[in-house]
């Protein structure tokens, strides 16, 4: 039997007034007259977006209410998504991979996935990793050669939180454990750095 688990998820009961957009310029990255837009919402909490070039579709997780109300869904167009994979155990961070494929932290379930992407849903389903002792892991990404690092945190008593390394062997290494709430993570594009944001500690 496994244990009991809670899935810990910002809480988003009020609205913000959002501030001025001359508060957060543009980077250079972003061509000139770009407009940011909101192109999907709903009353679910929204997370770990990537894009597939091959079909040219924007994959995303969605959190409802209740650990079976968690969704990877497809965006076919402004206002319109359709269910691309249905309880998926809370996958909250996705990532392409290098292969093309779709990897996923699963929180609830406890694994990095590694879904084939379909048309209308996953071609086909592996399991990379799956222990019951991770916290719920959170975000994932792939370096340039092949070795995926995942971030594991303890958001309930920031004790146990790590950032792990999973490599093209098999092979699982705790990489980091003094961060408090490690979340985000993403690789530099030549492989030599690893970024990991924290949310308690509020740094990247």
């Amino acid at each position: 039997q496994g244990r009991a688990h809670r899935l810990r998820l910002p809480r988003l009961r009020r609205r913000v007034r959002a501030p001025p957009e001359a508060d957060f310029p543009l980077p250079p990255t972003v061509a000139d007259g770009a407009k940011l837009v909101s192109v999907y919402s709903d009353d679910r909490f929204f997370e770990g977006p990537a894009w597939d070039p091959k079909s040219k579709k924007l994959l995303f997780t969605a959190f409802g209410s209740g650990k079976d109300a968690t969704q990877i869904l497809r965006l076919d167009g402004p206002g319109k998504v359709a269910v691309w994979a249905d309880k998926s155990e809370g996958v909250n961070g996705t990532y392409l991979a290098n292969d093309g494929r779709l990897l996923g932290a699963q929180a609830i379930g406890h694994r990095v996935m590694s879904y084939g992407i379909g048309a209308d849903k996953p071609s086909d389903t592996q399991v990379l990793l799956f222990d019951n002792k991770l916290n719920q892991p959170n975000d994932i990404a792939q370096a340039p050669g092949g070795n995926i690092y995942f971030t594991d945190p303890d958001f309930d008593k920031r004790e146990k939180s790590a950032v792990f390394l999973l490599s093209i062997k098999g092979d699982v290494v705790k990489i980091i454990h003094d961060m408090p709430v490690p979340n985000g993570i993403i690789v530099s594009n030549d492989g030599k750095m690893l970024y990991v944001g924290d949310s308690h500690l509020a740094l990247w």
